[in-house]
């Protein structure tokens, strides 16, 4: 038999779980619920930096960046770095 103070405390925890506010399941399906906070964008968030951008290397001109990077004194660029580095040089802005 349960006692009075275990069929209260079930009772109150029903209670409180009827409150809980849930978006219905067809909200939660179409997107409904979403709309009602902003909407965030698909993606990595924006750094505010310069712009990334890809670049294709064929194999030995990766070779030869690899052989100017390790020439480099300590602490070595990095290989974005070492491109930066070379691409201001090769237009003159060094």
């Amino acid at each position: 038999m349960e006692g009075t103070a275990t069929r209260s405390r079930r009772a109150d925890f029903s209670a409180s779980l009827r409150e809980i506010k849930r978006p219905s399941r067809a909200s939660s399906v179409t997107g409904a619920y979403l709309s009602e906070k902003q909407k965030r964008p698909r993606g990595r968030p924006r750094t505010g930096v310069t712009p990334m951008t890809g670049v294709r290397i064929p194999a030995d001109l990766d070779a030869k960046l690899t052989a100017w990077i390790e020439r480099q004194p300590d602490p070595k660029p990095s290989r974005a770095e070492a491109i930066r580095r070379l691409i201001e040089r090769g237009l003159g802005g060094e």
